[in-house]
């Protein structure tokens, strides 16, 4: 079988695990279109709770959190979230302000839609280890070599699966996953595509017992699946007066059914949502970005499971680098019958819990220790790590002095890959 979708490369045959990623995108695409549209048409419920999640001094940028209530499926859903707009860049040449201003146009919708969500990660400088061969997972611990992920900061996205207009599913190739697609090819080529983000740097701190105290850090950077299709690309010219036009992509959250069950919350554990990065372009050629975030309320943290048989799964999984997931399945899944699999607590919310109502509530009131504070942190954390990446692109932007010359663009801006 081969893939006709223009990249005439073998289609890769679909996993059991592929399988299952594939057979939820079209349920989390709807969802995520369905709650866009919600606050779209409205802008959130009238009983909408705002909040700031940022106070500086002469920054160029504006942005707040959000508690809400969407009709999602015809019942009520608790959403939280957070907007941002803020300045992204200005034309720096002279002569005509209208040229100038037509010419950032075009190329901020070449750089939107045909190349940004290959060049959205960065990396910190290292000491290349050369040819090294790579290091067992129970040794890396005790290995001095450069770690994978270590260093990176922003998005990764690669592509993983496709329908296309016809109607076929199939799955890039290892060759093709950075080299993201052209925006504009949805509803034309394909009608969606999954794809993997990386989030790099996205470890939330806890400090249970004050911020004048030790505390730990809960580890979410990890990887979240995303669904894109053609309702999720703008690609709009004067769409209200003052903006010559507004270009950009968004994607609908996929929970990932083959991601760690420890954590319950979190990239990859997304119930639904979406995600929106938008470019306008008025016509003095300033670049403004627009933002958008919109999930599920959490209803717990972390699954810790009083279960022996799952911590021995996840323990073997850990040391054999998940390869004995698919050798230990026949005994999960015989395991799974018994009455007690699955059984878990939530320690974070419960002890908040416990401990408002051992003090009648004062933990919340005059400590900030409540559930909903934990939400406002996790939503200054996802700001401040999409605000970073979107600094770290604008260095990308300006490297390349014409965006429209393809030929004339590195070889890493066309495969997404660096080095």
């Amino acid at each position: 079988m081969w893939n006709e979708a223009g990249f005439g490369r073998p289609s890769q045959a679909l996993s059991a695990a592929d399988q299952a990623v594939v057979a939820a995108a079209e349920a989390a695409l709807a969802q995520g279109l369905e709650l866009k549209r919600w606050w779209d048409e409205t802008g959130g419920s009238g009983d909408q709770q705002n909040f700031k999640l940022v106070s500086s001094y002469n920054h160029p940028s504006s942005a707040c959190g959000f508690f809400d209530v969407a009709p999602l499926g015809g019942r009520p859903y608790p959403v939280m979230g957070d907007v941002e707009e803020c300045l992204y860049d200005r034309p720096k040449t002279g002569g005509s302000v209208a040229a100038a201003a037509e010419w950032m146009r075009q190329q901020i919708r070449e750089f939107a839609l045909g190349y940004l969500l290959r060049v959205l990660d960065t990396r910190d400088p290292e000491v290349l280890p050369g040819d090294a061969v790579p290091v067992p997972e129970w040794m890396r611990p005790f290995s001095w070599c450069p770690d994978g992920p270590e260093g990176y900061h922003g998005f990764g996205y690669s592509q993983l699966y496709y329908k296309r207009s016809d109607g076929h599913v199939g799955k890039f190739s290892p060759e093709e996953r950075s080299a993201i697609i052209d925006l504009r090819e949805l509803g034309e080529t394909y009608e969606w595509i999954v794809m993997l983000v990386r989030i790099f740097d996205f470890d939330l701190e806890l400090q249970p017992f004050g911020s004048q105290l030790p505390g730990f850090q809960l580890p979410l950077r990890t990887r979240q699946l995303v669904v894109l299709n053609r309702d999720f690309v703008v690609d709009r010219e004067r769409p209200e007066p003052g903006v010559l036009g507004e270009y950009g992509f968004g994607y609908a959250v996929l929970s990932n059914p083959n991601a760690p069950s420890l954590l319950a919350y979190g990239p990859g554990h997304f119930e639904a949502g979406y995600q929106l990065f938008h470019f306008r372009v008025l016509e003095d050629g300033e670049v403004r970005t627009r933002l958008r975030f919109l999930v599920n309320r959490p209803r717990r943290l972390l699954n810790v499971s009083v279960d022996p048989f799952h911590w021995g799964f996840e323990i073997a999984g850990l040391l054999t680098a998940g390869r004995s997931n698919v050798l230990l399945a026949p005994m999960r899944q015989a395991l799974d019958q018994l009455p007690f699999r699955g059984a878990s607590f939530s320690p974070i919310f419960s002890s908040i819990d416990l401990l408002n109502r051992f003090t009648g509530g004062m933990a919340e009131q005059q400590l900030c220790i409540s559930v909903e504070q934990l939400e406002k942190e996790m939503l200054v954390k996802h700001y401040q790590q999409t605000h970073e990446t979107l600094e770290g692109s604008l260095f990308t932007w300006r490297q390349i002095p014409d965006w429209l010359d393809r030929d004339a663009l590195p070889r890493w801006v066309l495969t997404g890959e660096s080095g």
